[in-house]
Order: C-alpha cells, then structure tokens, then sequence
C-alpha cells in the first residue's frame, strides 16, 4: 500500500464546540450583570469617594493594561510570530474582536448616558440615565459615560478570543482581563455593572469575531496525518 494516499482532516480556527462553550460563558456574564446591578449604588459611593487603587498610579497602569489597544496589537504580533500555527487568521481573529469590542461601547455608552459614578453637578447616582447626551456630538465630546466599561470589554474580548485560540490557558486569560475589571471599579472609575456588562460586550465581541471569520475564509486547507 505504498501508494496508498495520505489521510486528512480539517482543521478550523476555532471547533464549534469552544464557540458553545463560549455562549456559556456569555450566559455567566448575562446572569452577574443583573447581580452586579443590586451593588452598584454601595460600591459607586464608596469607591469614588475613597479609590482603594489610586487613580494614576503604577497598579491602576498595570492592571489597565489589558484594557489598551497597543497590548491587543501586541497579541496578535506574538500569534504572528510565534503563537499559533494558523498565524495570521489567529492574529486577524484577536484584533477583530478588539475593534468589534471598541465600536460597541462606544456607541452603548452615548446612547444610554449613565456617568461615572457620582459626577457631575449635581452628582448622578447608577440609575441616572441621559440618553444621547449633546446630540450627535456627544459621540466624540460627552466626557465621563461609564457604560458599558471600554477597558472592561477589549480585555475580555481579546481574553475570549485567546480562550477560542488556545483553550487550555482559558482561566488565565480570564484571571487577566477580570483584574481589567476589578480595578476599574476599584479606582472608582465604574460601577460593578459597567465592568460586567464590558465582560458580557467583549465575550460576545470575541463570538462575533470568530463566527466572521469562519464566514468569511471558512476552514483552513486540510491538514496531512502521518
């Protein structure tokens, strides 16, 4: 049989099984978003009268990290690099699901207009709310609109599209982009339910990406089995 032909599978980006595996985890998001919701007047108040991270310090500029789109290119110039053997359509999916995660807070934030926690004049409380805020110039000009978190949802997203890349560091990417989120509310930047809902915005941003990518390119060329 030494001519038999050489045996294949195909081999796509991301299995359909970590995609439902990562609508669980968007369901998760969902579930602690209404939880977050009932802390949100206590942790507000506390937080942005008394930060326990302070604001512009080396902890707040590292934990925020995650949440900047320079370490998103990083990530994928690591893919590129050395990280994954489907390189670029690996780094193509992590910058994909950054700017999905981008465009959505952006918009969410001017269109429900919560501030962040007791500012402005009077101070504002959680539930607030001044929906599209100065028009259409308030997408670009309306400073302090906190959710959803923006940090929050590009850490989570580029967290998800890695947990969709390489499963098996999923609780580290987790771990890195939930301490994204804690330190925002720490600093007394957001509410519990800003980060939450960022969570929830950068998950399904991660989702997105990867049900594009495998609309659009579809899978990879087969791969040989010895």
């Amino acid at each position: 049989m030494g001519d038999a032909k050489l045996r294949t599978q195909t081999s796509p980006l991301v299995p359909q099984r970590r995609i439902a595996r990562m609508a669980g985890w968007i369901a998760i998001a969902a579930i602690c978003l209404a939880l977050a919701a009932m802390i949100d007047w206590r942790a507000g108040h506390l937080y942005s009268r008394t930060p326990l991270i302070p604001r512009g310090g080396w902890l707040a500029w590292t934990l925020k990290l995650p949440g900047h789109f320079a370490v998103t290119l990083a990530i994928a110039a690591a893919l590129v690099g050395f990280g994954h053997r489907l390189r670029f359509r690996a780094a193509g999916l992590v910058v994909m699901a950054g700017i999905i995660s981008g465009i959505i807070p952006w918009l969410m934030k001017w269109m429900i207009g919560r501030t962040r926690p007791f500012r402005g004049d009077p101070p504002r409380g959680p539930f607030e709310f001044y929906p599209f805020p100065d028009g259409f110039s308030g997408l670009v000009n309306v400073p302090n609109l906190c959710f959803p978190s923006g940090h929050a949802s590009l850490a989570f997203a580029v967290a998800g599209a890695l947990m969709l890349l390489m499963p098996r560091w999923r609780l580290v990417w987790i771990a890195v982009a939930a301490a994204t989120a804690i330190e925002r509310v720490l600093e007394g930047a957001h509410y519990p339910s800003d980060v939450v809902a960022g969570a929830f915005v950068g998950l399904s941003s991660a989702l997105l990406a990867a049900t594009i990518d495998r609309r659009l390119f579809g899978q990879p060329p087969p791969l040989p089995v010895a």
